[in-house]
């Protein structure tokens, strides 16, 4: 897979290939974290998009049925405005109740949940049908292009804040996904998507992990979302969603998948040896030897969140062959023996489910860890390097692959600073 991306955000012109896991390490304000939104935001916006348009055109026709129905002279009775509010219901949304294949099955599905529910005051009159079935036929009229793009965009303006174009010039900004030699276009200008052509469909999902406190947002996973504790981000919106859709295993897929977890659940359990599990409240706790009672997340450390988050991301069978994982840096919370160990589980995660994983990072530390962890698990093959660098008004990124001592050499001048700064100290005695 490669990645190309044009005037986003701070990222004039970059190119990234993708071909099991890909490592970029530069300094803050590189544009790092902005490689991996667009990877998410396309993923996530694109993924199963055929069936995301069918269920949008479906939907608004039952929104076109409401707002008929609200108009007609026929509604009058406090009954019928229950009806109304019953459509709008997760029963009436149901896409299985409505048939909107041709006039008459629209018909006979709509009396027949009238009759269902035991209205009896509207009036389906023909003119009233042809009527609604005259303004729902208009949204059949509504390019598949035109539904694709508002639906990439609404995912580019939450995960962008609503500032997906370079504002530094006006060009307008492209990404391409060539995937199996077909290439996706998206199209941005003023922060609105333009132009989208989609010649493959996208079935994997992705995980975007920003935050060791992310984990707090689990705590929702078994509420509705009008329910949830406080607000969450959109990636954690996203993931909660893939826990709770997961699907339960059967007992053959348990034991195999325990079987291939082994090294990672004993690696987690080296660092965090207790359980994640849900109390009488339905949010998560620590649970170890010795403990009186479960320790709540937010009293647990930060370093132990970034493993306990993967530990019941894993529990929740989220991971499926070949879907995307992208780690934001997530070394920064973590001691030096601890950025080991997570990268040593980041490269088994690719090896055990086949990922296409992309991490940032400014630790040496944890780079030189990806970098012998994936040599000795045999993925060093399929492992890229970039460095990322801030050119003021934008970020570059150079592909550094066989060269990965540029990146080394970048991140040793700090310490460099600080031993020239020891022999000033040691001269002026």
């Amino acid at each position: 897979m490669r990645l190309v991306i044009d005037n986003i955000s701070k990222i004039r012109h970059a190119e990234f290939d993708f071909r099991g896991i890909t490592v970029i390490a530069g300094n803050n304000n590189t544009g790092k974290s902005t490689v991996g939104k667009v990877l998410f935001s396309s993923f996530n916006s694109l993924c199963n998009i055929g069936e995301k348009v069918k269920r949008q055109r479906q939907q608004q026709k039952i929104v076109t049925l409401i707002r008929a129905l609200s108009n007609s002279e026929s509604v009058n009775d406090d009954n019928v405005w229950m009806f109304l509010d019953l459509i709008k219901s997760s029963e009436g949304n149901d896409v299985k109740i409505w048939n909107f294949s041709d006039k008459q099955s629209f018909a006979e599905s709509l009396k027949k949940f009238l009759k269902k529910l035991g209205i009896k005051r509207i009036q389906l009159t023909e003119d009233l049908i042809s009527a609604i079935w005259e303004k729902i036929g208009l949204v059949d009229k509504i390019a598949d292009s035109d539904v694709q793009g508002m639906l990439i965009e609404r995912v580019f303006k939450d995960i962008f804040d609503k500032q997906i174009n370079s504002i530094t010039d006006d060009n307008k900004a492209k990404i391409e996904l060539i995937i199996q030699k077909k290439k996706i276009e998206i199209e941005f200008a003023n922060n609105q998507c333009i132009n989208v052509s989609i010649p493959i469909q996208l079935i994997h999902k992705a995980i975007l992990l920003q935050t060791p406190d992310s984990i707090h947002a689990f705590n929702n996973l078994d509420k509705p979302y009008h329910a949830y504790q406080h607000k969450i981000s959109l990636p954690e919106d996203y993931l909660i969603d893939f826990m709770k859709h997961a699907g339960n295993q059967t007992v053959i897929d348990a034991v195999e998948n325990r079987m291939k977890l082994k090294d990672i659940n004993m690696l987690i359990h080296d660092v965090v040896p207790g359980q994640f599990t849900q109390n009488e409240n339905g949010e998560f706790v620590y649970r170890k030897k010795g403990y009186k009672e479960g320790l709540h997340l937010i009293n647990l450390s930060t370093g132990s969140k970034s493993f306990g988050m993967l530990s019941l991301i894993l529990s929740h069978n989220v991971f499926t062959d070949e879907d995307v994982l992208i780690l934001d840096e997530p070394e920064v919370h973590l001691h030096p023996e601890w950025q080991l160990k997570y990268a040593q589980l980041v490269i088994l995660l690719q090896k055990v489910f086949h990922l296409t994983i992309l991490l940032t990072t400014h630790s040496p530390y944890f780079l030189e860890a990806v970098e012998v962890y994936a040599r000795k698990y045999g993925v060093d093959g399929i492992t890229n390097y970039y460095m990322a660098r801030d050119q003021g008004d934008y970020a570059e990124f150079e592909e550094v692959t066989g060269d990965i001592d540029k990146i080394y050499q970048e991140m040793s001048e700090p310490f460099e600073h600080l031993d020239d700064l020891r022999l000033e100290m040691e001269m002026d005695k």
